[in-house]
């Protein structure tokens, strides 16, 4: 079976574990707007401190610049644009996918090839009920293969260290960096990387992606998942993790039901279906969109997923300035088989919630929020009309998730 696992959990400089328990989960937090400053958890300064240590070791293929040029659109939709033309340059071109269920390919590059000291630390899920949030150091943090890999610039990715066979299951669940970073504290989150899957959502990734984001007191922290088709540019199956300290329209776009917990805005223009989520809910929505998102592959259609602290969806906020739920929000598109080319900007998941990354300060002064609508509206309204009529229509099975709500 060589080459088809990795080595995920005996390295040299071996990095920490954090563990939680459901006990650890911030039920709700502040708004950006009304509590710039709301504070940091153990989760949000463990992934701060590794985060910037990675920066200055120089893993990064560019340093991450909060100070580039960036603009809030004046509009209903107040769309956040921020220059960030080295992403575009240095992000890894996707290989020709022949679709969205493109198999798994040991020969090109995947996660488990990238150096270790891109790996920050391992998550430990809930099951062990421990009092609190621990960090198990387990070795050295000063990785052995540090900036040198990069040396020769992005291509000693593609020859990264051999595969090997191991289990892959304690201690198999990675946090990241993402060499070509969209934010701050721009990460990965890498389900069972060793078992070197394809870029398909399953409900126990996105579970360990609405963990991340309750165990944060920072409502600017947004999980992602793109699909193939729909900009994902390695088949290797990961999810994003990164921090906007902007506030967002979708975080409190009013929303009505389409069927059960299943709801649709009401005038946003990328069309998407949104799942509220809370702690007591959570292992059952994220079994019900994982449904949704096998629905949208069924159908040939690509599709992006944003998780984000926000209002609920069942109920009007009792007080506008707290977030007490995360909104989960899938958008359905027409899959690009090769990616389109666009002028200023492409279409992921931080575009399809708000954060505009664009390619030059030129791109500020030429797009306009009509602009965006446009391109948005483009992109997802004839999908999301075909697959909304399919949930009216029928009764949405749900998968039987690899754990159980508790």
């Amino acid at each position: 079976m060589e080459g088809n696992c990795v080595d995920a959990n005996s390295m040299p400089g071996d990095p920490a574990t954090f563990s939680y328990s459901g006990n650890d989960f911030v039920s709700e937090v502040k708004s950006l707007k009304d509590f710039p400053d709301a504070g940091q958890s153990e989760f949000d300064a463990l992934l701060e401190v590794k985060w910037r240590e990675a920066m200055n070791k120089g893993l990064f293929r560019f340093a991450y610049n909060p100070g580039m040029p960036q603009r809030r659109l004046s509009g209903k939709f107040g769309f956040f644009l921020e220059v960030n033309g080295e992403r575009h340059s240095t992000r890894r071109p996707p290989p020709a996918f022949t679709g969205t269920r493109h198999p798994f390919d040991p020969s090109r590059f995947h996660f488990g090839r990238a150096p270790v000291a891109e790996r920050l630390f391992r998550l430990s899920a809930p099951g062990d009920q421990q009092d609190g949030p621990k960090i198990q150091q387990n070795g050295p943090t000063d990785q052995q293969n540090g900036p040198t890999d990069r040396q020769n610039g992005p291509t000693d990715r593609q020859n990264g260290p051999a595969d090997h066979c191991a289990p892959a299951d304690v201690g198999d669940d990675w946090v990241m960096i993402n060499v070509s970073p969209i934010g701050r504290s721009h990460v990965l989150l890498l389900p069972r990387l060793s078992q070197l899957r394809p870029q398909l959502l399953d409900p126990r990734g996105l579970q360990m992606m609405l963990h991340c984001l309750l165990l944060s007191r920072d409502s600017g922290l947004r999980g992602m998942f793109n699909s193939l088709g729909a900009l994902a540019s390695v088949n290797h199956y990961h999810l994003h993790l990164y921090r906007l300290p902007r506030t967002l329209y979708v975080e409190t776009a009013d929303v009505r039901k389409v069927v059960d917990e299943i709801y649709e805005f009401t005038d946003y223009p990328a069309r998407a279906f949104v799942f509220e989520v809370s702690p007591t809910n959570l292992n059952s929505i994220a079994s019900r969109v994982v449904s949704l998102t096998e629905l949208i592959l069924d159908r040939g259609l690509a599709f992006n997923l944003v998780a984000t602290r926000g209002h609920p969806c069942s109920s009007r906020p009792t007080r506008p300035d707290l977030y007490t739920a995360l909104r989960v929000m899938v958008w359905p598109r027409q899959p690009e088989f090769p990616q389109l080319p666009r002028e200023h900007f492409q279409l992921a998941s931080c575009e399809m919630m708000g954060h505009i990354a664009v390619t030059s300060a030129e791109a500020l002064d030429v797009l306009t929020e009509s602009s965006i609508v446009e391109s948005l509206r483009s992109v997802t309204e004839a999908a999301f009309d075909q697959v909304r009529s399919l949930v009216v229509a029928e009764a949405l099975p749900k998968t039987s998730g690899e754990s159980t709500d508790s």
